[in-house]
This record gives structure tokens, sequence and C-alpha cells, in this order.
């Protein structure tokens, strides 16, 4: 009888700490509980967007309310989640961020696409004036 009372407490106080550990587990401010695709849109990620379909597993965490991005840098219970137009992304060279950039994006292929395409339009470092996008990086159209 002793080790099954000792059994209960035991398994009633594992409980308790389990719910305890959930009450402390809050998201931040403009984020609640989801599933967090490591392929989604983030701060960190704009100068090199994700495409097509993830072949990663979605994780338990907190997710960015609509129209809010990850902060460079954070993730999961700590993410800072913030208006695209306040990232700090680090563009590389030849390139500006844009908080509300066209997704189509003039390319060395397709040079006039920005401008005959009807996009979402997404925050994004961008190439600029006079520059084509050739393998993620922004080049004078000579180069390409």
């Amino acid at each position: 009888m002793g080790i099954l009372t000792l059994s209960i407490v035991f398994l009633v106080s594992f409980l308790q700490g389990e719910c305890d550990t959930a009450e402390i587990m809050e998201c931040p401010p403009g984020s609640t509980m989801g599933s967090v695709s490591p392929c989604a849109l983030t701060c960190g990620n704009v100068d090199n967007p994700p495409a097509g379909e993830c072949p990663e597993e979605p994780v338990p965490g907190c997710v960015c309310d609509k129209g809010l991005y990850a902060q460079k840098g954070t993730s999961g219970f700590n993410v800072q989640c913030v208006d695209p137009k306040y990232c700090n992304a680090t563009c590389g060279p030849n390139k500006t961020y844009e908080a509300v950039a066209k997704m189509c994006r003039a390319t060395c292929q397709e040079p006039n696409l920005a401008t005959i395409c009807f996009p979402q339009q997404i925050p994004q470092c961008a190439c600029n004036e006079g520059y084509l996008l050739k393998d993620n990086d922004c080049v004078l159209p000579k180069q390409c």
C-alpha cells in the first residue's frame, strides 16, 4: 500500500510540475502558440526568401501573428515579432531592404519580370535601381 501511495504522490507531483512548466512557457506579444515552420519568412531570411515546399517538419513554438515577422536571431519562446519595416535585415552588396517589395524580382533571365507581374508584396532585400538578380546576387546587366 505504501508503494502505491508513494507512486501516486510522485505522479501527482510530476503532473503538477508539467502544468507549472506550461504556464511559464507563454508566447511573447505579437505571437501565439502554434507550429513553426523552419522555412517561414522571417527578418533573417528576407535576403533569400524560402521558395517551394519546405522539406523540414514544423515544430511547436510561438508563431508571429499575421503581418509580423520574427526578428533576426529570435525564435521559439523568445521570438520577437515585428512589423516588417522594423526588421534588422542586413542586405548584400547592391541591395536595399524594402519593407514592402515586389515578390517578382527582375533577373538576368527575366529583366522585365518586376514590371509585368502582379506579385504579392513582401519584405525583402531588393536589388538597387539598375541591378538585376543573378543567383541571389545583384549585378549590373552587363554582368549577366
